[in-house]
């Protein structure tokens, strides 16, 4: 393993993150248009979860019994993936799993002046990007998770 690697796997994650930048603005703007408060962020949930499943994530709704929740989930472990024999990984290689959490709920009286509409895309953005870069590397779990009432406790 080399900065080389590291390298080429940030391009590689970043490169598709740039491809779905049209997507990823027009479900902020969507979000942001529709305000919703705590617990109520019914629609934020809906177009978030769809998105992700849309791009290949396992997508658990109403997470842990909170309505408004997600838990998206991509995963490739050693015996699911082609590798090849030099990057299969082994028994002592890591198999990383990281957990990315969205937070799209409202204010009452300003809205999304918090910015949760921008938090939740940017959100989804690194997910798609490691998503790409677990593919890369032929192991990894990667988790999108939608947290709703951030400002008055939600807590998943």
């Amino acid at each position: 393993h080399n900065m080389d690697d590291d390298n080429a796997l940030k391009e590689f994650a970043g490169s598709a993150i740039d491809a779905c930048l049209y997507e990823l603005t027009s479900l902020s703007l969507k979000i942001h248009a529709r305000p919703e408060l705590a617990y109520e962020e019914v629609y934020a949930h809906d177009i978030l979860a769809d998105y992700l499943e849309v791009k290949g994530f396992e997508v658990s709704r109403s997470y842990l019994g909170l309505q408004t929740s997600f838990c998206a989930r991509y995963s490739l472990s050693a015996s699911s993936s082609t590798a090849t024999a030099s990057t299969t990984p082994t028994a002592t290689a890591p198999t990383p799993t990281i957990a990315i959490l969205c937070e799209y709920d409202a204010l009452p009286g300003i809205g999304h002046a918090c910015g949760h509409n921008l938090i939740a895309v940017a959100g989804i953005a690194p997910g798609l990007g490691l998503k790409q870069a677990s593919k890369k590397l032929r192991r990894g779990t990667v988790l999108v998770m939608g947290k709703p009432a951030e400002k008055a406790g939600g807590e998943i």
